[in-house]
């Protein structure tokens, strides 16, 4: 996961987020990068749908390498949420991986 992780951050981040024209833009490109990948990529599938494995993963990294992978996509992301709209950018940030992750973890009751 961690070799990939420039990659998909090149993908969603480089690729997607800041090729938009405006805020509203960066996140619809962002959003379709990322289904994309999550189309694509199966690792980056399974451990966006199930967070106790990313956690696991994470649980055997030094500290040095988990400081290296949370200043991935994510922190690009929510940098952009925090110089370009208004609220919590963790909210934010929490509705776009609701959203990404699809029914299978957050169904409709």
């Amino acid at each position: 996961m961690l070799r990939q992780g420039d990659q998909v951050r090149r993908h969603v981040i480089d690729e997607g987020l800041a090729q938009g024209t405006d805020p509203r833009d960066g996140l619809r490109r962002f959003l379709h990068t990322t289904v994309a990948e999550l189309d694509t990529n199966p690792l980056y599938r399974r451990v966006m749908s199930h967070p106790e494995e990313m956690e696991a993963v994470s649980a055997r990294l030094t500290p040095e390498r988990l400081a290296a992978a949370e200043s991935g996509a994510t922190a690009d992301l929510l940098h952009f949420l925090t110089t370009h709209l208004p609220g919590d950018p963790h909210i934010l940030l929490g509705t776009l991986r609701a959203d990404r992750l699809g029914p299978d973890l957050y169904p409709r009751s």
